[in-house]
């Protein structure tokens, strides 16, 4: 498969999956842990494909510094 139309593919693929977390968090004011974790590998996976191994891995360490800065604004 073409890099471009796997750039495409994945990236409609999240963009589904974004869809369903924000309209489930409108009607029930929460986010299902399975969709997160779908954005998360979704997400890692795509950057793998698109960027290479680097750049996976290096927004895989900061994945846990984002949420720990932006956790007390949750609570």
């Amino acid at each position: 498969m073409h890099t471009d139309s796997l750039n495409a593919l994945s990236s409609a693929a999240l963009m589904g999956c974004l869809l369903a977390a924000s309209v489930h968090d409108v009607r029930s004011r929460r986010v299902p842990n399975v969709l997160t974790a779908a954005l998360l590998v979704g997400a890692i996976g795509l950057h793998l494909v698109v960027s290479g191994p680097k750049t996976a891995l290096l927004n895989l360490i900061a994945a846990p510094i984002v949420v720990l800065a932006l956790w007390p604004g949750w609570r």
